[in-house]
């Protein structure tokens, strides 16, 4: 079994830090940490460390750092995710899908069809589940979260390179319009040209995109692509095209640290080698 896991609000310096109250309390009363115990604490900006537990009290835990390493976890380059979200129990399987894949930044898009308006409190809500998945699935970056956009102004922002001025590629998912189309392996080959790649995605309602929203897409230089011949939830969608991007971005596992692990030797990862067609026209349907 793996060190229990926590998070520490301010960047990992050397010497000792305190957990918060909230997580103290997890810690002491819910995994029963005693001194002298070791766990992995991180900050949320892709560093972490093994650290020993030095102080236990009731709402008091503090830890002495033994060795800061970088290790964020997330993708390689920079992936935004644009997702009209869903509502109740799928909520939380898009946001933790999202943060086990990898993605950078998530915004909840307002479409014409979105079933769901995120208010602050929802915001507050999705930034825990996102701590809670970073826990999980041992990432250190925390993914962020925007502020919901209406999908024609976010579509706007990005064409006008106000986040990133090059992108390697802009994608909507939308089974309809093939005129517009690029095929999965033409979007691999091409999002590959830059490396690391940067990269934007879009996501709609359970209803879709209405074919008004992707043609202003495509007017802005955004490609339709067709995840396949079912049409899939939002969180299914959400899987599909994170998992797509970490074989774009070449995401490859970092070595964990012998003392992570202590019954297991450490290893690195290779990364599985996919063959594409030789050009973008041999693709493109």
């Amino acid at each position: 079994m793996g060190l229990h896991r926590y998070y520490i609000e301010q960047r990992l310096t050397s010497g000792r830090v305190s957990l918060s109250p909230e997580e103290a309390v997890h810690a002491l009363r819910v995994r029963r940490e005693t001194i002298g115990n070791r766990c992995v604490v991180f900050d949320g900006h892709g560093n972490e460390s093994i650290a020993v537990i030095a102080v236990a009290s009731k709402r008091e835990c503090e830890l002495e750092l033994e060795k800061i390493v970088f290790a964020p976890r997330d993708l390689p380059g920079h992936f935004t995710l644009g997702v009209a979200l869903p509502k109740g129990d799928r909520l939380r399987s898009v946001i933790e899908r999202a943060v086990e894949l990898g993605v950078h930044v998530l915004v909840p898009i307002l479409t014409d069809r979105s079933v769901k308006i995120p208010s602050d409190n929802t915001i507050d809500k999705l930034q825990r589940i996102v701590l809670e998945a970073c826990k999980q699935c041992e990432r250190n970056r925390l993914m962020e979260i925007r502020q919901p956009i209406r999908f024609s102004e976010w579509v706007g922002q990005v064409a006008s390179g106000a986040s990133v001025p090059h992108p390697s590629f802009r994608i909507i998912a939308h089974p309809d319009l093939p005129e517009h189309r690029i095929t999965m392996q033409a979007f691999a080959i091409q999002a590959c040209i830059e490396k690391p790649p940067t990269g934007f995605a879009a996501i709609g309602p359970e209803g879709g995109f209405t074919d008004d929203e992707v043609l202003e897409a495509v007017s802005r230089n955004w490609k339709v692509i067709d995840l396949g011949a079912r049409i899939l939830r939002v969180e299914t969608a959400v899987a599909s095209l994170a998992t797509l991007a970490s074989v774009v971005f070449n995401d490859q596992q970092v070595a964990r640290q012998e003392s992570y692990s202590p019954n297991k030797p450490n290893f690195i990862a290779k990364p599985h080698l996919i063959e594409f067609p030789n050009s973008i026209d041999d693709t493109v349907g």
